[in-house]
């Protein structure tokens, strides 16, 4: 999909950037490029709006000004219109806007789900058309993309000309369309690959006898004729009581939590709960856990038991071995899943934290920052057997 864009950018006489590879210098490439349009994944979008959020956590003022501001504009969203020439706008997004270089038109999202809240949010607060697309390098891109006019956030949209898309039953997952509403992602067109080069086997894999090719996605129809996306067929775990859980999608509610940057959910059959290894926003998690660092915004949530402690001068790395760490960020977790409509066995019962982001480079992610879940199970073994034998009490 990256490859097919830069074409048609350059086929239009646009000129193309690319950021530097490190998420955290990411505004800074931003700013120095000023784009027209912003192709990113969900991570990017997601640390945009986990930065304003955490700029405003410790001002009531604040939180009410843009919370009124971004709904103000939505509202604007929902009618059709497309404008950075509010009151809003000139007085409280403007900082936003100015974040992204000034001259944003548009942006587009793909590569994985996007949680809703996070989407509707870019899309106030930047004031710009907002697209996001579903595809894969078998499809030579995008085969689903949200149309011009659609302004309801939470699907993939709806299938391109040259893509034909069904959903199948996933029998080993005890998954059926008829009964579930859900299904195996399938699609037939033109722009599909007619098998993998000399690899037989693997096109055999993938390519049923008629023609359509399995994705390995689970997605779902939506009564307005859009595509969901639910998450891969092989992230989904299903625990010891039976349920499955979708990780991809616990973990996009999670991340919205001001307390962490990264967040991995896994579970397995002989477990009844589910884990999660998180990676705080160490920072934000300090001004939640000690007012006199400069926060109170999770004020309640551990009863004040840290405000006489000395724990604020200790590393990153002993702020987090802490089981009342681990508690409170768990805590605010559970809480965001809770409003957010998960099921109580979707909830993370233990938690490990650390302070080391997970990067391509340590072999946890994919270029694209996609999870590599085999490897994260590997990295963390030793953590996550442990997690298993001690589920935190609430």
């Amino acid at each position: 999909m990256c490859y097919s864009l830069v074409h048609y950018a350059l086929c239009r006489g646009s000129a193309v950037g690319f950021f530097g590879g490190d998420l955290r210098n990411l505004s800074d490439d931003i700013l120095a490029l000023r784009p027209t349009l912003f192709v990113a994944v969900p991570r990017v979008l997601q640390r945009l709006y986990a930065t304003v959020q955490a700029a405003v956590a410790n001002s009531a003022l604040k939180k009410w000004l843009l919370r009124t501001a971004v709904n103000a504009k939505l509202s604007y969203v929902r009618e059709g219109i497309v404008t950075r020439d509010t009151f809003w706008d000139k007085f409280i997004l403007k900082r936003i806007q100015d974040r992204m270089g000034g001259r944003l038109r548009f942006f587009a999202c793909g590569s994985a789900p996007i949680s809703e809240e996070v989407y509707s949010f870019c899309r106030a607060a930047l004031g710009v058309h907002a697209y996001e697309a579903y595809g894969l390098t078998e499809t030579c891109g995008a085969m689903i993309m949200t149309l011009p006019d659609d302004y309801i956030a939470g699907h993939a949209g709806t299938p391109l000309p040259c893509s034909m898309v069904k959903l199948v039953d996933v029998p080993d997952m005890d998954v059926f369309v008829s009964r579930d509403k859900v299904g195996e992602i399938c699609v037939k067109g033109p722009s599909c690959t007619k098998g993998y080069y000399k690899d037989p086997e693997r096109t055999a894999e993938v390519i049923d006898a008629d023609g359509w090719l399995h994705t390995g996605d689970i997605g779902q129809w939506t009564s307005r004729g859009s595509l969901k996306l639910v998450d891969r067929c092989k992230n989904m775990f299903k625990l010891a009581q039976g349920e499955y859980v979708s990780p991809e999608r616990v973990e996009m509610v999670y991340t919205q939590s001001n307390l962490v940057n990264q967040v991995f959910l896994d579970g397995n059959s002989s477990e009844s709960f589910a884990i999660a290894i998180c990676v705080p926003n160490m920072k934000a998690l300090r001004q939640a856990m000690f007012p006199d660092y400069g926060g109170s915004f999770a004020n309640g949530l551990m009863n004040g038991s840290f405000k006489k402690s000395n724990d604020e001068d200790i590393s990153d790395e002993q702020l987090c071995a802490k089981k009342e760490t681990c508690l409170f960020v768990l805590k605010d977790l559970n809480r965001i899943g809770k409003e957010a409509g998960l099921k109580g066995f979707e909830q993370a019962k233990s938690i490990y934290l650390t302070p080391n982001e997970f990067t391509v480079e340590s072999g946890l992610l994919t270029p694209t920052h996609k999870k590599l879940r085999a490897a994260f199970r590997r990295f963390f073994k030793d953590e996550i057997n442990r997690l298993y034998k001690e589920e935190m009490t609430l």
